[in-house]
């Protein structure tokens, strides 16, 4: 077991000479590829994250014209519907008066057919009346007035009777 822990020269100087050699051999064969491979992958994540911040930006400036012509359609929308709502107003408006004017006309047909309907009521009833009077006149007045006289006299008190009531 001593033996192992007592320094040996000609182990030590081999070992340094193994050692030299694989450092030889590791810089001239493997540490160029090795260090090359390295900065090729170095450049290539550079230029990935380059590439992925350079679409990270368009994407951005997309999604703020994208919001930006969203914002144009929706104000286009409601001006839209603006204008629609304003021409459904007039539509209304126009509908309402054509119905009302409508139906001021009929109010006055109805108006004139009521007045004509009683003007004839009224023709009627002087009629039904001076009928009346006479057929009570002949049985009031016991000489026998021939019929027309009757009526002439009649019809001109109901016309003196008009008159007062028409002042």
């Amino acid at each position: 077991m001593k033996t192992l822990l007592e320094p040996n020269f000609g182990l030590i100087f081999w070992t340094i000479v193994n050692f030299l050699i694989l450092v030889f051999l590791l810089a001239k064969f493997a540490w160029k590829p090795i260090i090359k491979a390295l900065d090729e992958r170095e450049e290539k994540i550079k230029n990935d994250i380059s590439s992925a911040q350079t679409a990270r930006e368009e994407a951005q400036k997309i999604q703020k014209e994208i919001e930006a012509k969203l914002e144009d359609i929706s104000n286009q929308s409601i001006q839209k519907l603006k204008e629609a709502q304003v021409i459904a107003d007039g539509e209304k408006q126009k509908i309402i008066d054509e119905a009302n004017k409508q139906a001021g006309i009929m109010i006055e047909q109805a108006k004139a057919e009521i007045d004509a309907q009683t003007q004839k009521a009224v023709e009627t009833l002087k009629a039904q009346m001076a009928d009346t009077t006479l057929l009570a006149l002949k049985k009031i007045i016991t000489k026998q007035e021939d019929e027309k006289t009757s009526r002439a006299q009649v019809q001109k008190v109901l016309k003196e009777i008009e008159e007062k009531a028409n002042k």
